[in-house]
């Protein structure tokens, strides 16, 4: 798995460099087929709702499901190494989904991180916000340079460039399925920390999933009213594994999670069934998934467009503008965090945080865990 990462993290540029089409898997899934068909009735087919078209499809083909035509890229090194990964997380998801109180080894323990790691830079999600961000770089510089020629007596070289017109400026980008997953393999041991916990949902409710299906969120920090990143204090990854199977990564130095003896919960409110299947809508890029039989057209249609108000319209915005010790400005973005109000029974955060106001917060302290100061390679170490 290690090998895996460094293959991916640290040498993906060179493969862009080296294209060569083979007219293999033209059809690359940032959704694996393997994790949508545990929530299917019959291996082929999924239950689809569509959230900007308010479409509902009880037999949506898996094949056809999270994908692109060369999605990470056309070399297909990529597509297989990403099958071989994909192949050690479904044995180990398989054996969880059947046997959810039996322990797994540290060798699996770090096979399904790894997985919901990559998972949740790996998707459309991940790609339009790196464009998103990219974009808005280049608008916000190209605003200031104007700015800064109109200042000093050279505008008439930029008389007839506006605001509008830089506003509809676009970047084109190339294999940027390819950067975002290489971008998640350098950051993947960021939340190595994390403890984890297996989720049994013993409700009649179904747990969804979606095409962005590892949510990251922080409970925490949406009570400081703060925005949130893979090494902030009080981070949690949410990934559901079948319809009644998840796994919840979390800050065990801020929470508590169900039973402190053991590694799963146990969930019997539909509440809590509700608030994760909330967090699945909220962060999904544009389709939700379930298994057909469980949710009617009318249940999913009216728990969709209860949860549609936490969506964000745009998920980067740009820091004010700041100068350097030198004068010069800096110009940076922040990606805007998603919060749905999170409430979950068996998640209580710890006194040490549970007793800090917002007012109380203080950056310095308690923004970040303390893997954030770590340098890789002392992590893998």
């Amino acid at each position: 798995m290690v090998h895996f990462l460094l293959y991916i993290g640290h040498k993906y540029h060179q493969f862009m460099a080296t294209q060569q089409k083979k007219g293999e898997t033209k059809n690359q899934h940032y959704v694996p087929q393997f994790y949508q068909r545990n929530f299917s009735n019959d291996g082929k087919t999924i239950g689809a709702y569509v959230l900007e078209k308010s479409r509902y499809i009880p037999k949506a083909p898996i094949k056809n499901q999270s994908s692109g035509d060369y999605f990470y890229s056309d070399n297909m090194k990529i597509e297989k190494t990403l099958g071989l990964m994909e192949g050690m997380a479904n044995v180990v998801i398989k054996k969880i989904i059947e046997s959810p109180l039996e322990r797994i080894s540290k060798e699996e323990e770090y096979t399904l991180y790894v997985f919901t790691m990559l998972q949740a830079g790996r998707t459309i999600f991940q790609v339009e916000l790196i464009k998103e961000s990219a974009n808005l770089f280049v608008r916000n510089t190209l605003k200031k340079i104007i700015e800064l020629k109109r200042k000093y007596g050279k505008e008439e070289e930029v008389a007839d460039i506006t605001d509008e017109i830089i506003d509809r400026v676009e970047l084109n980008f190339n294999s940027v399925g390819m950067m975002a997953l290489g971008t998640q393999a350098q950051l993947v041991n960021t939340c190595i920390d994390l403890d984890y916990k297996i989720i049994i949902n013993k409700t009649e409710k179904s747990f969804l999933a979606s095409d962005n299906p590892a949510v990251i969120y922080d409970v925490f920090m949406e009570r400081m009213k703060q925005i949130y990143a893979l090494g902030s204090r009080g981070l949690m990854i949410y990934l559901p594994l079948s319809p009644f199977i998840a796994v919840l990564y979390y800050d065990s130095k801020c929470y508590k999670v169900g039973d402190r003896k053991k590694k799963y919960v146990d969930l019997i409110s539909e509440k809590d069934v509700e608030e994760l299947n909330k967090l699945i809508v909220a962060k999904a890029s544009n389709v939700v998934y379930f298994r057909p039989s469980t949710y009617s057209e009318y249940q999913i249609r009216n728990f969709c467009d209860c949860v549609m108000k936490y969506r964000l319209s745009d998920k980067v915005a740009g820091y004010p503008e700041m100068v350097s010790e030198d004068g010069n400005p800096i110009i940076g973005s922040y990606h805007i965090p998603m919060f749905c109000n999170l409430s979950l029974s068996f998640v209580k955060e710890l006194p040490k945080y549970s007793f800090i106001k917002p007012n109380q917060y203080n950056p310095a302290i308690h923004r970040l865990r303390e893997i954030a100061y770590y340098r890789d390679d002392f992590i893998l170490k």
